[in-house]
């Protein structure tokens, strides 16, 4: 969900791991060893804080995709009478709107093939849940669970579930909306006034560039402060991305 591709726990918690020795060797030349420690900490947490970004905001993509998804998912359950398995391969190979929501249903349905038991579909309709993270997206895997494991006809509750997202759609928008300034300001604004003020100093107040460099990752004060710079930059969107973006639901 978060990386678009198979990662392992392992191989991130190495990198992690890998990254907060190197911190923690380079800084010792110029720290004491609670500022050592205090830096090398915060590099590590900055690949956690990118991670929930990432995630969360596949969360938020996936979730808008949600009146989309059950509205093709409902119409290709009715043609194929009651046949989930085929309405999910319809929808999985017919809809190119479902960026998110598509690959999800991809890896549900492979799953379900190779379910040999009523727990591996649950256990695959978990899987699901988690990856959309919202309200409806847990009530949608618990009835493509009972049609895949019991033959129950989840028509009904397919369209009770499209009527809550439309009714809910309105107010997602106004909170889009609301929201997107401190987003644009966070990703594209706050990464940009860095290297501006390095053009300032440089240009105007006549300050070398190997000077600025110098002071800025070769003295205790500079390196920490460049190392709080990132951190707060990442805590900052991580919140927004907690808070500020919401996923659509209700």
């Amino acid at each position: 969900m978060a990386f678009g591709k198979p990662v392992g726990a392992g191989a991130f918690l190495f990198f992690d791991s890998a990254l907060f020795l190197a911190v923690l060797l380079t800084a010792s030349r110029s720290f004491s060893p609670g500022g050592t420690l205090c830096a090398a900490v915060l590099s590590a947490a900055i690949p956690w804080l990118l991670y929930v970004m990432r995630l969360e905001e596949s969360r938020r993509k996936g979730s808008r995709e949600g009146v989309t998804l059950v509205t093709e998912l409902l119409r290709r359950y009715r043609i194929s009478g009651g046949n989930i398995f085929a309405a999910l391969e319809e929808t999985v190979g017919g809809v190119r709107e479902l960026k998110v929501t598509g690959k999800l249903l991809y890896r549900l349905l492979l799953s379900l093939r190779q379910a040999p038991g009523r727990a591996a579909v649950g256990r695959a309709a978990e899987d699901l849940a988690y990856g959309l993270g919202t309200n409806w997206g847990r009530m949608l895997s618990y009835n493509l669970a009972a049609a895949a494991s019991d033959g129950r006809d989840i028509t009904t509750a397919l369209e009770d579930l499209l009527i809550q997202l439309r009714d809910a759609e309105s107010l997602a928008e106004e909170r889009k909306r609301l929201n997107g300034e401190a987003m644009r300001m966070t990703g594209l604004l706050i990464p940009v006034l860095y290297p501006v003020t390095i053009v300032l100093l440089v240009g105007y107040l006549g300050i070398p560039l190997g000077t600025v460099l110098q002071n800025q990752f070769y003295t205790p004060g500079g390196l920490l402060l460049f190392l709080l710079i990132l951190f707060l930059w990442a805590a900052n969107g991580a919140l927004l991305s907690l808070f500020a973006a919401k996923r659509f639901d209700f």
